[in-house]
């Protein structure tokens, strides 16, 4: 039975996979189903790690996420803000790239923030008129 669920659990870590949003990353097994969402706002620091079985600053009392696709390689060792999981272990088949998506998304992110916070960047709120439907000038 411990024989099943060891390859089970080494064949899900081939089967994850990751989407960016305007909010979040989020994380996926086998495609579909939802593992992690991770908030932007809630990353506190992001590393590349070149052993993903090397786990950094974490010791055996912090709790961890491992997302990993693979058993060893590169990774992303990303250090959480709040939640239970205050670590999460990604391994994209590109980790350079996958850094450069994810700050990228993190400081779009983070200006849609400051500029809704910004009363002078916010759109203009539609007035409502009162009594009726607008009154168009006659075509003559």
């Amino acid at each position: 039975m411990k024989l099943i669920v060891w390859a089970i659990r080494i064949a899900s870590r081939f089967m994850v996979s990751y989407k960016f949003t305007p909010e979040s990353l989020n994380v996926y097994s086998y495609g579909f189903i939802p593992r992690l969402k991770l908030k932007y706002s809630d990353i506190a620091h992001v590393e590349r790690t070149y052993d993903i079985n090397q786990r950094g600053p974490i010791n055996r009392f912090s709790t961890l996420l491992d997302a990993t696709n693979r058993l060893f390689g590169e990774g992303i060792l990303i250090e959480k803000k709040t939640g239970f999981y205050m670590y999460v272990v990604l391994s994209p088949e590109d980790p350079e790239r996958f850094l450069e998506r994810l700050e990228q998304f993190r400081r779009l992110h983070a200006k849609e923030l400051a500029d809704a916070a910004d009363p002078k960047k916010r759109r203009p709120r539609r007035k409502v008129m009162d009594g009726g439907p607008a009154h168009l000038p006659d075509d003559d």
